[in-house]
């Protein structure tokens, strides 16, 4: 690695720099009030109102009856006789037997149900006490480092490198967590937890597993915890970037964190889950849920069973989504290269291309286009 490092600075582009949450390293005072999600507040303005989507972090969802009509008869009958009432906190154990299926060495006990984006609340708050170090892949969606940060961590962004004009994809090197590492202990934080993100949003780029391999034995180095954000796991396409093996099944403490929104097109269930082998984990989680949403939704469960029933054809389903939308991208962007350097995600429907114009920024670009009402 020191042969790479003392390249690093030079390779990293100006775009990742100033995206890379120059600032958050700091730390705050212990259970202060989250900054805004700046993203989301983004989309709450937008979203539902805009013309044109350009933004979407999943594919195109299903209906009901798209779900429905490849349910098998169990589901069907649990559908049918559904009564809308309280529901256990872990979940509704067939489902929590479906989704530990979808693992290696994953039980029904090692999962419970949440919310996705409270799944990332949860662990935080189960894993993370003031003072202590984490490293968080950056840039990265806010609330894997938001929370953590307003427990007290002491946090240091592991940064990619490249993804701006001329200087290749986005990219992850462990280099730099090593580097990241020794870092963090200069400023007196021991290392607490390692927070990934795989395949990566926004820039679809992943590891390959010998690389994934040296993450999960430098957390095992130092007894750190290792959280895993697998939301686009499973839309590696067929013939490319290797599925990475889920930190769950990885290493003792690795938490994985997963859910129904990107790979199975159903966001509006709000249902994912974490998977740990550490019996602790999973039962503290279970103790703070009962101040967030205690349990999931009976409808929601229910329909995500039929859906991790049906887990193989809905991912296949998304991957065609993916594959069509990757080669009208490629035709976009081939015939507008004098504006955009673009590179196709290796995982996932995200990519994140960069304005070729020196100091570009995307946001005034989007401005304009409102203010002359281009699309």
């Amino acid at each position: 690695c020191e042969a790479v490092r003392g390249s690093a600075a030079r390779d990293r582009s100006l775009r990742a720099s100033a995206s890379a949450g120059d600032g958050w390293e700091a730390e705050r005072p212990p259970f202060a009030s989250p900054a805004d999600f700046r993203l989301e507040r983004y989309f709450a303005k937008h979203e539902f109102v805009a013309k044109h989507l350009l933004c979407c972090s999943d594919v195109e969802p299903l209906a009901m009856a798209e779900l429905l009509e490849g349910a098998d008869e169990e589901s069907l009958s649990l559908w049918g006789g559904l009564h809308l009432g309280y529901t256990e906190t872990r979940g509704l154990p067939a489902l929590l037997g479906e989704i530990a299926n979808s693992y290696e060495s994953i039980d029904a006990v090692h999962v419970i149900e949440c919310v996705p984006q409270e799944g990332v609340t949860l662990a935080a708050c189960a894993l993370v006490e003031p003072g202590d170090g984490i490293i968080v892949m950056w840039p990265s969606y806010q609330s894997l480092v938001e929370v953590a940060l307003c427990r007290g961590a002491v946090a240091q962004p592991w940064r990619a490198r490249g993804g701006g004009s001329g200087d290749g994809p986005m990219r992850f090197d462990v280099c730099d967590l090593e580097e990241a590492i020794v870092r963090l202990l200069e400023r007196g934080a021991p290392l607490k937890l390692i927070v990934t993100n795989l395949p990566h949003n926004p820039s679809g780029c992943t590891l390959a597993p010998s690389e994934w391999a040296r993450v999960v034995a430098l957390a095992e180095q130092h007894g750190a915890w290792l959280f895993s954000d697998e939301m686009y796991r499973g839309l590696e396409p067929i013939g490319g970037a290797p599925q990475l093996q889920a930190a769950a099944d990885a290493y003792a403490r690795g938490v994985s964190l997963s859910g129904l929104s990107k790979v199975y097109g159903l966001p509006g269930l709000r249902l994912g889950w974490l998977a740990c082998r550490e019996a602790g984990f999973v039962e503290r989680v279970a103790a703070l849920k009962d101040f967030t949403t205690i349990c999931s939704a009976a409808p929601s469960q229910v329909l995500a069973l039929v859906a991790m029933r049906r887990r193989v054809e809905l991912a296949a389903r998304a991957r065609a989504f993916i594959e069509a939308g990757e080669a009208a991208a490629d035709e976009f962007f081939h015939r507008h290269r004098d504006l955009f350097d673009y590179h196709r995600p290796q995982a996932g429907p995200i990519a994140f291309p960069a304005l070729r114009r020196e100091g570009a920024r995307a946001a005034d670009a989007v401005e304009s286009i409102r203010i002359r009402k281009i699309i």
